[in-house]
């Protein structure tokens, strides 16, 4: 497509290299004029630590309590939710389940519950109609249609959000950045026992 001539600093060398732009969604590689220009010290880039293994397996075993498969929970905190003045309990009756989808549904009601998740109740006066959500995988995840009962009557506390200049100033200087993705997150969060009600879900 073309070219975009950058300034490229590593260590004391300085350079204006071309970068070459394509279409394809492919890999980043440094051309033969970044090679030549740039002075690199190829013998340790090669160099792949024997150890490295090992040290992994050290890590996975002193910290398996961060990454075992087990669902954890954020600790010394709850979830508590606040509503609005005057609100009156909403119970939604149960939405129809695609009839493909019943026995994956069940199955995610029920490992749910085993986890400790959810819990049966036998009386609510909350109610809030399940959506089942087809995951890439073919599981399901199990959410609730809360814009209908709970969402408008809500208090949410409002906080400024950062700027995207505040961000970037706060990340100046960084050298070692890392992406953390839990699994089940929100459901790491426990609730409040005074709020629990409040999110009764509707499964049959």
């Amino acid at each position: 497509m073309g070219y975009v001539t950058v300034k490229v600093e590593y260590r004391n060398q300085i350079s204006n290299l071309n970068l070459y732009i394509v279409k394809e969604n492919l890999d980043t590689i440094l051309g033969r004029e970044w090679l030549y220009k740039i002075n690199l010290d190829w013998q340790a880039i090669k160099a792949v630590r024997a150890t490295s293994k090992r040290n992994l397996s050290q890590l996975l075993e002193e910290y398996k309590n961060i990454f075992d498969e087990e669902l954890g929970e954020i600790n010394n905190y709850q979830v508590k939710l606040e509503l609005k003045p005057e609100v009156k309990p909403i119970f939604c009756r149960v939405r129809t389940v695609p009839f493909a989808l019943k026995g994956r549904v069940e199955n995610e009601i029920d490992r749910l519950e085993k986890e400790g998740i959810i819990e049966k109740v036998e009386h609510s006066e909350w109610a809030t109609p399940v959506v089942p959500v087809v995951k890439p995988d073919g599981n399901i995840r199990l959410c609730a249609d809360y814009s209908v009962t709970l969402n408008p009557n809500l208090i949410v506390p409002q906080h400024p959000l950062p700027r995207l200049e505040e961000i970037f100033t706060s990340l100046n200087g960084g050298k070692q950045f890392s992406k953390l993705d839990f699994k089940h997150a929100c459901l790491q969060m426990k609730v409040h026992p005074e709020s629990q009600k409040l999110l009764t879900i509707n499964t049959h």
